[in-house]
C-alpha cells in the first residue's frame, strides 16, 4: 500500500509495514484527516494476508498528544465526531496483526490509549506517558479504563489517571507500561527488527495468540461504561478530550 495522506506516512518492508503519524508541528495529535487515515490503512492492512506485523511511530518529539482539540470542538458535529470515535482504537485492538508502538516522546491521554490499543510498547529514553483527562475535565472514551489495568495495575492505573502525571520511561518499563527501553537513534530499527521477529513466526499461531490476549469482552463492557459516564455528565465539553 502506498500513503495517502501527508499526516500518514506509509513504509514497508518485507511483511511489516511502519506508520508515521506525520504532524509533529501539532505533536502528531489526531485530527479528523489523520484519525481517519490511520483507520483506513489499519482496515486495509487487516485484510492483507501478506503483512504479518504493524509498527506505528510519530514525527518529531511526539509520538501522540492526543485528539487534536481544535477538530473536536468544531461546529461541524460529523467533524468531530469523526475525530473522537472509538472505531480507530477498535480497528487496531482487533485487526489480526499484532501491532508495535515506537514511542519516542509524549504519549499523552489519546495518544496513551492508542498506545494501549497496541499490543507491544517500545520507547526511546525521552519518552513519556500522561492520562490528563481529569486535568481537562473529560473522560475517556476509548477503553482507557481496561487497558491502563491491564498494562500497570489498578492502583497505578488509577493514580495515572486521577493526577494526570507523567511517568518518565524508565518509570513505564518498571511498572510494565512498556517492554523495553531503546536508544532514540536506535527506536526504528529496533521495532523493525522485533516486527521481523514476529513475522517469522506461523501467522496463524500468532493471531490466534493475540485473539485470546485481546479480552475484547472486558475491552467492549469498558467502553460502555465509558460512554455512559460521559452522557451523565451532561455537560457537551465531556466530549472535548485530548
Amino acid at each position: 500500500m502506498s500513503a495517502t495522506n501527508s499526516e500518514l506516512l506509509v513504509n514497508r518492508d518485507g511483511h511489516v509495514v511502519g506508520l508515521t503519524l506525520n504532524r509533529p508541528a501539532k505533536r502528531n495529535a489526531l485530527s479528523t484527516s489523520l484519525a481517519s487515515a490511520l483507520r483506513r490503512a489499519l482496515t486495509e492492512l487487516a485484510d492483507d494476508e501478506s503483512v504479518r506485523a504493524v509498527v506505528i511511530f510519530g514525527a518529531g518529539p511526539t509520538w501522540c498528544a492526543g485528539v487534536d482539540l481544535q477538530a473536536l470542538q468544531s461546529d461541524d458535529p460529523v467533524e468531530a465526531a469523526a475525530v473522537d470515535d472509538p472505531g480507530l482504537a477498535n480497528t487496531l485492538r482487533t485487526m489480526p496483526q499484532p501491532c508495535i508502538a515506537a514511542i519516542n516522546g509524549g504519549c499523552i491521554t489519546g495518544g496513551l490509549e492508542l498506545a494501549l490499543s497496541c499490543d507491544v510498547r517500545i520507547a526511546s529514553p525521552d519518552a513519556f506517558f500522561a492520562d490528563t483527562h481529569t486535568q481537562l475535565g473529560v473522560t475517556p472514551v476509548w477503553g482507557m479504563t481496561e487497558l491502563l489495568v491491564r498494562a500497570v495495575g489498578d492502583s497505578r492505573a488509577r493514580e495515572m489517571s486521577f493526577t494526570g502525571n507523567p511517568v518518565d520511561a524508565a518509570t513505564a518499563l518498571d511498572i510494565g507500561l512498556i517492554s523495553r527501553v531503546v536508544p532514540a537513534d536506535e527506536l526504528e530499527t529496533v521495532a523493525y527488527r522485533l516486527a521481523a521477529q514476529i513475522g517469522e513466526n506461523d501467522p496463524r499461531a500468532v493471531q490466534a495468540i493475540k485473539q485470546i490476549y485481546a479480552r475484547e469482552h472486558a475491552v467492549r463492557s469498558a467502553l460502555d461504561e465509558e460512554q455512559a459516564t460521559m452522557r451523565e455528565l451532561g455537560d457537551p465539553s465531556v466530549s472535548r478530550r485530548s
